[in-house]
């Protein structure tokens, strides 16, 4: 997948992106999720439309981060008492990459595409406490009858 964003919208943390051979834009919120696990090259345009300069990747999680974190924090997604597969789940930054954050065991959870989005919505909280994640989920949550 190709995304295209601008800077602005990146450091407003707002807007939306275009994706190459999709018409609708992309909200931020989708951007923000593809940016935490995905592989990104940026390619700088000139005004004219040709390319400036080209990058390298960067901020992906590699094979061996992930049995990582998988030996450390077991089989499923690490949300507690979610079943999908650790090895069908994204891995997050705990803290952002963006913000500076490492692409490290140390700083990473793998996740489920739906807990991702709540974490990265604010829903759930996670830190890391003596190299481990922790999940801090809302008591407004923690009420409903599927927690039980």
């Amino acid at each position: 997948m190709i995304v295209s964003v601008t800077t602005d919208v990146l450091d407003r943390r707002a807007g939306t992106a275009d994706v190459v051979g999709i018409s609708d834009a992309l909200p931020y919120s989708a951007v923000q999720q593809i940016l935490c696990d995905s592989d990104v090259i940026p390619v700088y345009l000139r005004p004219d439309g040709g390319i400036a300069a080209l990058g390298t990747t960067k901020r992906a999680f590699n094979r061996e981060q992930r049995m990582g974190m998988i030996a450390r924090d077991g089989p499923t997604c690490g949300i507690p008492g979610c079943q999908v597969p650790a090895t069908g789940c994204e891995a997050h930054h705990v803290v952002e990459h963006s913000a500076g954050g490492p692409t490290s065991v140390d700083n990473g959870i793998l996740l489920c595409w739906f807990h991702h989005h709540m974490v990265d919505t604010g829903i759930f909280v996670i830190t890391m406490e003596e190299g481990r994640p922790v999940v801090t989920i809302p008591d407004w949550l923690l009420r409903k009858p599927y927690f039980h």
